[in-house]
């Protein structure tokens, strides 16, 4: 899951590295760009393949237990 976290931040802040990114975008641009990645990366569908192994990795009985990704809220 980091991995993929990696990627898909490294393609959006593209050409520059995520991990300074913030220190050289307005602050406007930055929250844009977090704005659509973060939704993209919770919605992937590898993400959603990743984290009940996540869960069960951790001794999460997978029966049992239950995951949804919410919905973005519609701008009103």
């Amino acid at each position: 899951m980091v991995r993929l976290a990696r990627e898909m931040a490294r393609d959006a802040f593209a050409p520059m590295d995520p991990e300074s990114a913030q220190f050289s975008l307005p602050v406007e641009k930055y929250v844009a760009i977090l704005a659509d990645l973060k939704p993209r990366f919770i919605h992937h569908p590898r993400c959603k393949e990743l984290l009940p192994q996540i869960l069960g990795d951790l001794g999460c009985d997978l029966t049992k237990t239950y995951f949804d990704v919410p919905r973005p809220l519609a701008a009103t």
